[in-house]
């Protein structure tokens, strides 16, 4: 199915020749960057890998970047995003949070997630217990923090912005990083979230004008003829 992913360029291929490309499992078995990528290059201090890649792929605009496929990480490329959007703006409707979030990031433009979250009223508060760095970025193991009493009493700031996420009103433009005084990067990359229609620009100026189950039929006849291996059933699941 998918070969060795061993470099950016690599990566950038497939995403273009698959049109879509999930970060971690899903529906479909064995087609996810992870379970294709060499341990030496999943986490690693000397060499750069696919955490490190989905900055620069996200500065190259050639596709979308965030948590599109089940609450978990992807890409989409740019030829079947405005699709993907109308299909999934229709399907996530907002309430007054998800708005009020949204309309925030609209009004800067782009920002860090610490900046929403300060904006908006939000503070962090894992508990007792602390989550890996992993468990972070994979959100398979951890709960939904708990809010303290000064935040909105509402969902979790975490669910807001994946089901933002995964409704494509906001997408990952890029990640950045803390140096130390000789220059060398250290810690995670810090998600500064944007919407399409800045990052994209005129890609979007007329999404709303595609009907969803236009967008959803067009969707599923591509992905068919990039993924003959995937069953129609498995198709439809992966793009929700």
């Amino acid at each position: 199915m998918l070969p060795t992913i061993e470099s950016q360029p690599q990566l950038e291929k497939l995403i273009q020749q698959y049109g879509v490309l999930p970060f971690f499992d899903s529906p479909i078995r064995g087609f996810s960057i992870w379970e294709h990528t060499p341990e030496e290059l999943q986490f690693s201090d000397e060499e750069d890998g696919p955490w490190e890649w989905k900055g620069p792929i996200c500065r190259n605009q050639q596709c979308a970047y965030g948590k599109f496929f089940s609450d978990k990480a992807g890409f989409v490329s740019l030829d079947i995003f405005k699709l993907f959007a109308a299909y999934r703006r229709n399907k996530y409707q907002l309430n007054a949070d998800e708005t009020r979030i949204l309309n925030t990031i609209i009004e800067h433009e782009s920002m860090l997630t610490s900046e929403i979250r300060k904006a908006c009223g939000y503070k962090r508060n894992y508990g007792k217990k602390k989550p890996s760095a992993f468990d972070i970025l994979t959100k398979e193991t951890i709960s939904e923090p708990k809010q303290p009493k000064t935040a909105p009493k509402a969902e979790s700031f975490d669910k807001i912005m994946t089901r933002l996420q995964m409704g494509a009103y906001i997408v990952i433009a890029d990640f950045e990083y803390k140096y130390k005084h000789d220059g060398t990067r250290y810690g995670w990359g810090l998600a500064r979230f944007t919407t399409p229609e800045v990052l994209f620009e005129n890609l979007f100026f007329d999404v709303d004008s595609i009907a969803p189950e236009d967008a959803k039929n067009q969707l599923i006849s591509y992905l068919s003829q990039r993924l003959p291996f995937a069953t129609p059933k498995q198709i439809e699941k992966l793009i929700g």
